[in-house]
C-alpha cells in the first residue's frame, strides 16, 4: 500500500503569548537556538543582545564555551593590567572573579578571534609572540612554546597548529610537549585564517599579487613538506582585509568568507561573501558599498 511522508517546519511558536527570548530587545522566536553537536536539540544561544555585565575585565578579547564545567569564558585584562578571564555560568550569572592566564603580558597577539582555542580542558592561545597553554585556566599556570609572530590557531586530527606571519606552520608534538615544524613556507602569504576540515589543513592568505587565496596541506603530511597545494584564488584588498573580529565560519564542510574592498568604477566598494567547496570558490552574496566597509567584521551560521 502507498505510504506519504510529510516534512513540517517550526519557524514561530503557535501558543499565544509564548516567548523564548530573556528580555525585551533579545533574540525573538527560533533565531535565537543552536543546534547541539549531535544535532538531537536546539539550546538556546548567549543572550548577546541583553548586554550582561561582568566584573574584572577592562577589554574582553575573546570568547569561548567549556562544555564540561558549562561555563562562558571571557578573556581580557584585568586591572593590572594583565592578560586574564572570567566566566559566566550557563544560566548567564557572573562569577565575579578573575584568574590571570599571564602575567606578563596584557593582550593576546596574532588576528583578532583567530588567535585562540579551547578543547579537552586545554586552553591554547597566541601572546607575546609565543603559543602558550593554560590546562586549567582558572590556575594560572601556563606553558610556552617558542615560534615567532603567531598569527591563528587551529585544531586538526587531534593536535594544535600554529602559523606564523611568514606562513610557517607548526603542530604541538602527540605528547603536548613541544612544538615541530610541518611546513615551510616556499611563497610570501600572509596567513589570515585556518581551519581543520576534510581531514586538510587549510589557509586562507594574502598574496603578493593582491589576491586572497586558500591552500591546503595534510595534516599528517610529513615535517619536511615544501609546499602547499593551491586550491582557489578569490578577489580582495589585502590591504584593506580585516584583522579585528573573524570574517570566516565553516559550515557543513564548506569555509565561508568575505572578501576584502573591490572598488567600484564610481569610487565605492562592495565586499563578496563566498563560499569554498573544497573544489572551488562560490559568490553566496554581494554587500552594498553602505555595510561594505565596517571597522570590524565578523560571520556566525544561525540557519
Amino acid at each position: 500500500m502507498p505510504i506519504k511522508l510529510h516534512r513540517h517546519y517550526l519557524n514561530q511558536w503557535h501558543t499565544a503569548g509564548r516567548h523564548i527570548h530573556r528580555v525585551d530587545g533579545d533574540f525573538y522566536q527560533l533565531t535565537g537556538l543552536y543546534p547541539s553537536l549531535d544535532r538531537q536539540e536546539l539550546r538556546r544561544a548567549p543572550a548577546v543582545s541583553s548586554h550582561l555585565t561582568h566584573a574584572g575585565l577592562t577589554d574582553v578579547e575573546n570568547m569561548f564555551f567549556d562544555a564540561a564545567n558549562v561555563r562562558y569564558v571571557l578573556v581580557g585584562q584585568d586591572t593590572t593590567p594583565d592578560l586574564a578571564c572570567t566566566y559566566f555560568s550557563s544560566a548567564w550569572s557572573a562569577v565575579g572573579a578573575t584568574y590571570v592566564l599571564n602575567s606578563s603580558v596584557a593582550v593576546l597577539d596574532g588576528l583578532s578571534l583567530r588567535n585562540l582555542f579551547y578543547a579537552h580542558g586545554t586552553l591554547w592561545y597566541i601572546c607575546d609572540d609565543k603559543m602558550r597553554k593554560n590546562d586549567d585556566y582558572t590556575s594560572g599556570s601556563d606553558s610556552a612554546f617558542a615560534g615567532e609572530s603567531g598569527h591563528v590557531i587551529s585544531y586538526v586530527g587531534g593536535r594544535i597548529y600554529v602559523v606564523e606571519a611568514d606562513m610557517y606552520i607548526h603542530r604541538i608534538l602527540t605528547d603536548g610537549s613541544d612544538l615541530e615544524r610541518h611546513y615551510d613556507p616556499a611563497d610570501d602569504i600572509m596567513p589570515l585564517y585556518s581551519v581543520g576540515l576534510k581531514d586538510d589543513l587549510l589557509i586562507v592568505g594574502s598574496a603578493e599579487c593582491g589576491e586572497l587565496r586558500v591552500y591546503r596541506t595534510g595534516a599528517y603530511a610529513k615535517t619536511g613538506i615544501r609546499r602547499l597545494q593551491d586550491m582557489a584564488s578569490l578577489p580582495g584588498d589585502p590591504a584593506g582585509y580585516p584583522t579585528a573580529g573573524c570574517p570566516f565560519c565553516v559550515h557543513d564542510n564548506d569555509v565561508y568568507m568575505l572578501s576584502g574592498d573591490m572598488a567600484n568604477p564610481d569610487g565605492t566598494v562592495t565586499r563578496d561573501l563566498l563560499a569554498y567547496t573544497g573544489y572551488r570558490v562560490e559568490r553566496v552574496a554581494r554587500i552594498p558599498d553602505a555595510s561594505a566597509s565596517p571597522s570590524s567584521t565578523g560571520e556566525v551560521w544561525r540557519g
